[in-house]
């Protein structure tokens, strides 16, 4: 069994595989690709407690990619985004553990784009902070708050949800130009009824979006009333 406290990762690559690992709690993955695109794979990855953190820095592009037998992907605490593009592009993420990010925080900073290629890639209790960097939704997803600050951008062609938890809304913080929502808002889901570990929400399922005081924000994509064919609550 190989242990490890922090792995930093900085050589560019074209193939980052993880196999037969196992981490210790507390582990911090720093990633620094220059140029060019890594995808990282995981097969028969175990982790033995919580959190594992992983650090994206460099301006390449990081594919994360965990195989469909893993259960977990590779982060279980938080995930910084400093610089670059991060992707999240698992094939089958099905149940709310078994997500490329599952349930912890992400924090996508000033220039850097996290993208969601795929739905279902990030753990539907995730908090979110967006400070003047770009969340995109290339298909639906769910999740908890997000915060926005310093002109962040929340596009693509997906929708998100934000009812992984029970007081789960849209934060505008900061001051200012909090940013530009221009992928679709769905106010609620066909999940979001309090009965599931993954949507605690009760009640009509109605986002909260909460603006601090000399802050706006913008939301130009279309706002629904549900992410599904059969949607509960309202705007």
């Amino acid at each position: 069994m190989k242990m490890f406290s922090r792995i930093k990762l900085t050589q560019m690559m074209c193939l980052l595989l993880l196999s037969s690992r196992q981490f210790a709690a507390g582990v911090d993955i720093i990633f620094s690709p220059r140029t060019g695109v890594t995808e990282i794979y995981t097969d028969n990855f175990s982790i033995l407690s919580p959190p594992v953190n992983f650090t994206k820095n460099g301006l390449g592009t990081t594919v994360m990619r965990p195989s469909d037998n893993v259960g977990a992907g590779i982060v279980s605490g938080s995930t910084t985004i400093n610089q670059g593009i991060m992707e999240l592009d698992r094939t089958n993420p099905d149940a709310n553990g078994n997500r490329t990010l599952p349930n912890g925080t992400i924090d996508i900073n000033s220039g850097a784009t996290l993208r969601v290629l795929k739905s279902n890639q990030i753990g539907d209790s995730t908090t979110t902070t967006i400070d003047a960097g770009t969340l995109t939704f290339n298909a639906s997803e769910y999740l908890a708050t997000i915060t926005m600050k310093n002109n962040a951008t929340i596009n693509g062609s997906g929708a998100f949800v934000l009812n992984g938890t029970a007081n789960a809304g849209l934060v505008a913080s900061g001051g200012g130009n909090a940013g530009t929502v221009s992928a679709t808002f769905a106010m609620a889901s066909d999940y979001t009824d309090g009965t599931t570990a993954s949507s605690p929400r009760t009640g009509n399922g109605t986002t909260p979006i909460t603006v601090d005081a000399n802050t706006f924000v913008t939301i130009s994509g279309a706002m629904t009333t549900g992410l599904e064919s059969s949607p509960v609550g309202s705007m």
